[in-house]
């Protein structure tokens, strides 16, 4: 039990730093659930063709590991024999046992793969949408109300779960893999199909906004909202997580007054907004006679960058705009924008800010960062309308849930 302490500790009110596990660490992780040498083969070899992670936030808080390898924590996560015939599990727990090339083993993963009915409903190639006669790889269109992009980097989860039915999306088969880096793919259908509900309105979004008429909507202005629609909210939602969470610690005692009194949460979110706004620039603005602000004259038809983060810090308007108060009652701030332009997912953004703190902030009051201040970057986005960490390594602190609770919740 030693080498699998070292690899996997166990439970402890101790600071927990966050690590992936992945299939290299199956033998040393099954061996603490019990499980017998040809066993612990069985589940490598599940292994070999269905995608394993997980992480030691799951294996230390969540799994009971008295009742592995029944507790149904370590099922959903950890491969399971029956979920492949058996076989295949003697298959590729031969190849395994024989230490056979890669190449072997990859061949035969693939070969069981394609048996799997990776895509149900044939989800691959019905429900791409076309664009001239040519399917769109990375859109998904089956049904009226949504349109999926997937973009190419940056699908991963933290813990797979082991009946999902994504699986394809995390295994090595770029040809399974729905996914696109292609933004322009994605555009011009979108023109088309602005240009087909021009001719065949339907009960739709894209239909009621054309029936504003043009004086509302230009066809690039209705462009690049729906485009927000397909993409937007996800960056941000987890920029502002992460730089909330930074300002938090940057203000301790701002901190402290949030946990004593939770109830100031949905404050303590505008406020993270305007003081650390996931978006500190609003996009592009067009002036359409000359304007005059701050005594320099702007033409017409000239591009205007509006800075909402130096809004949110005007001492005309907020008092003490450079510190974070979480109790400063100062109404509206221009961090999820104004007037027709303001967001249409703010309510959307504000829940998830509100379901993350309370999540991470009830269960590991003591967080602190795991690096310098100093070291921390903002380089997620574009570096101008987006701003949002790189990344953001944090020790978790001792858990506010008791080890039994955390296992049987």
């Amino acid at each position: 039990m030693t080498d699998i302490q070292q690899v996997v500790p166990e439970p402890r009110q101790a600071e927990t730093r966050f690590r992936a596990f992945t299939a290299r660490h199956l033998d040393t992780l099954t061996q603490r659930a019990g499980l017998s040498d040809a066993e612990r083969l069985a589940v490598r070899a599940v292994a070999t063709v269905l995608p394993f992670r997980t992480n030691s936030y799951v294996l230390d808080e969540l799994i009971d590991w008295e009742a592995a390898p029944d507790d149904p924590m370590y099922r959903l996560v950890f491969p399971q024999p029956d979920m492949l015939p058996g076989s295949d599990v003697s298959r590729m727990a031969g190849l395994l046992s024989e230490n056979a090339p890669e190449s072997r083993i990859h061949a035969a993963a693939h070969e069981i793969r394609m048996r799997l009915n990776p895509h149900p409903a044939g989800q691959l190639l019905l429900n791409p949408p076309s664009l001239e006669g040519r399917p769109l790889p990375g859109l998904q269109h089956k049904y009226p109300e949504t349109v999926l992009f997937f973009p190419r980097q940056g699908q991963t989860c933290h813990a797979y779960c082991s009946y999902c039915f994504r699986w394809a999306q995390f295994v090595d088969e770029p040809d399974l893999k729905m996914a696109t880096d292609d933004i322009g793919t994605l555009v011009a259908y979108l023109r088309e199909l602005v240009a087909t509900k021009r001719r065949n309105p339907a009960d739709d979004l894209v239909s009621v906004l054309l029936a504003a008429g043009d004086d509302a909507l230009t066809t690039q202005e209705l462009l690049s909202s729906l485009f927000q629609l397909v993409v937007a909210g996800h960056d941000t939602t987890a920029s502002l997580i992460g730089n909330g969470v930074v300002a938090l610690l940057d203000y301790p005692r701002q901190l402290q007054a949030l946990l004593a009194d939770p109830g100031r949460m949905p404050a303590a979110i505008d406020e993270l907004i305007r003081f650390t706004a996931p978006v500190p620039h609003a996009t592009f603005r067009v002036t359409t006679e000359p304007v005059t602000v701050g005594g320099v004259e702007i033409p017409a038809r000239e591009q205007v960058l509006v800075c909402l983060g130096s809004a949110n810090r005007d001492p005309g308007r907020f008092p003490a705009p450079h510190a974070l108060d979480i109790g400063r009652g100062d109404g509206t701030n221009l961090g999820l924008g104004h007037g027709i332009h303001y967001c249409l997912g703010a309510p959307l953004a504000r829940l998830e800010a509100r379901v993350a703190f309370e999540a991470l902030l009830g269960r590991h009051p003591g967080l602190l960062l795991a690096a310098d201040r100093d070291a921390l970057t903002w380089t997620r986005g574009d570096g101008l309308v987006l701003r949002g960490l790189t990344s953001l390594p944090v020790v978790l602190g001792p858990s506010s849930i008791p080890a039994k609770s955390r296992r049987h919740r």
